[in-house]
């Protein structure tokens, strides 16, 4: 799909009711959580899959405000989900889609589910089948693959950059000069 479809649903999705209130949701319980030493989000399944689905809208966006989002999103997930395959799909589709790569690293697939008694469950999300076989197409994680094999650094087994990073990699392999310039005396020693 085109990205610019994809910029101007975010525009749509971040002034949304639904999505603020989910968002808003989902990081007063994070943080009031971090504080009570309490790792459960009671968040339903439909707001679960939706907070994805947004994410993972965002992440398709080129607007680093919106790629932020969908970062913020997923990392608000990541301690009370992060044994849910379904979320470990996102998460993984998403973050390559970031080109954060080392963060894929740390999610763990081998782990099973969690049980219905671990994720709330309504009725209306139990009864509907399709919610439970959410899955991303394929050519997400081929698209995945791909890019962290472009991006992978020359000469460095295992380090793949970012997306800015590789942007700023082509820019200097394929320029006759390059310039950088910072704060005055940024790299001076005392």
């Amino acid at each position: 799909m085109n990205e610019s479809f994809f910029n101007r649903l975010a525009k749509d999705a971040v002034t949304e009711e639904y999505f603020l209130s989910l968002f808003s949701k989902l990081s007063i319980q994070y943080a009031y959580n971090l504080f009570s030493n309490n790792h459960s989000i009671e968040l339903s399944e439909k707001e679960f899959y939706d907070l994805l689905r947004f994410a993972d809208i965002f992440a398709c966006t080129t607007e680093p405000i919106f790629r932020n989002k969908a970062l913020r999103i997923i990392s608000l997930l990541n301690e009370p989900y992060k044994d849910d395959q379904i979320y470990q799909k996102f998460s993984q589709a998403i973050y390559a889609k970031l080109g954060n790569f080392i963060s894929t690293k740390f999610i763990n697939t081998s782990s099973p589910a969690l049980s219905s008694t671990q994720h709330p469950v309504d009725e209306q999300a139990a009864e509907n089948e399709t919610i439970k076989k959410i899955t991303l197409p394929f050519e997400r994680a081929i698209q995945g693959n791909v890019k962290e094999n472009i991006q992978t650094v020359p000469f460095k087994e295992g380090f793949v950059f970012t997306d800015v990073q590789y942007e700023l990699y082509k820019q200097i392999t394929t320029s006759k000069t390059f310039s950088f310039s910072g704060v005055k005396g940024a790299m001076k020693c005392q």
